[in-house]
């Protein structure tokens, strides 16, 4: 699609400095979208690439993208501008106010003197934000603090094995193990700790080892998708009640297995 500016002011700029083109959507950019891709990582939710095919008559002056749950983004749909590359690459993320189960639509757009041009348009589904947990985690180390060990217990990066379709085990040093049971299936979302059969929403999380107990009711757990089936969950200063009375507390990030 191409938007030209007014008739007289084309006319008049042809005429005064260029051959005239047989073909008037020469003098527009040409764009592709080359993809939309969703993104774990906790930077951007998506990350959108295009290259300029041509320039079309006279230098792209602006370059950068649209977003709309419309199937047809205009210019200024949530509009990002992108600068583009000596090879005419350019890429932007997208982060933040995506609602889930929903379909995004996404395009790239360029500039030039004679008017602007749109690239063709690609569909993303259920784009979720990420999560990012009060406490700053950058290791896969869950740490529970027992009172007599200030260091904690801290279980391999990946638990090793899942034992349902919304549960799994985690081993740990010391002989530690560490039991993750959600009461409906993991997505990206807040839950909330529970000590007995969770509900939808909740997660029981229970450990034995050195110390056995499991982490109080109505704590948040933070749970991202990495990847289909994969999972990163996350807790801090969760709470547990040792049978003495003494509050001790959790804290760590770790992934589920594949």
């Amino acid at each position: 699609m191409y938007k030209i500016i007014p008739a007289f002011l084309l006319t008049l700029a042809i005429g005064a400095c260029k051959k005239p083109l047989s073909d008037v959507n020469d003098y527009f950019p040409k764009i592709t979208l080359k993809s939309a891709t969703i993104k774990t990582d906790g930077t951007s939710n998506v990350l959108v690439e295009a290259s300029i095919e041509s320039e079309g008559a006279a230098p792209v002056t602006h370059s950068g993208f649209s977003c709309s749950t419309n199937n047809n983004p205009v210019l200024l749909d949530r509009q990002i501008l992108a600068d583009y590359d000596p090879n005419g690459q350019f890429s932007a993320g997208y982060a933040g106010n995506f609602l889930p189960k929903t379909t995004y639509y996404f395009r790239a757009w360029a500039v030039n003197e004679y008017g602007y041009s749109y690239s063709n348009v690609i569909a993303v589904n259920n784009v979720i934000t990420p999560i990012k947990p009060p406490c700053s985690q950058s290791n896969y180390n869950f740490v529970l603090n027992t009172g007599w060990d200030p260091e904690g217990f801290s279980p391999v990066p990946a638990p090793s094995k899942a034992t349902g379709p919304a549960a799994f085990t985690a081993n740990g040093a010391f002989g530690t193990s560490f039991n993750f049971s959600f009461g409906s299936t993991i997505t990206t979302g807040i839950y909330t700790t529970a000590t007995a059969n969770p509900k939808a929403g909740e997660v029981r999380i229970g450990f034995q080892g050195l110390a056995s107990g499991v982490l109080s009711s109505g704590s948040k757990v933070y749970v991202n998708t990495i990847s289909k089936g994969v999972f990163t969950i996350a807790v801090c200063s969760a709470p547990w009640t040792y049978k003495n009375g003494s509050t001790y507390y959790c804290t760590g990030l770790i992934q589920t297995p594949s």
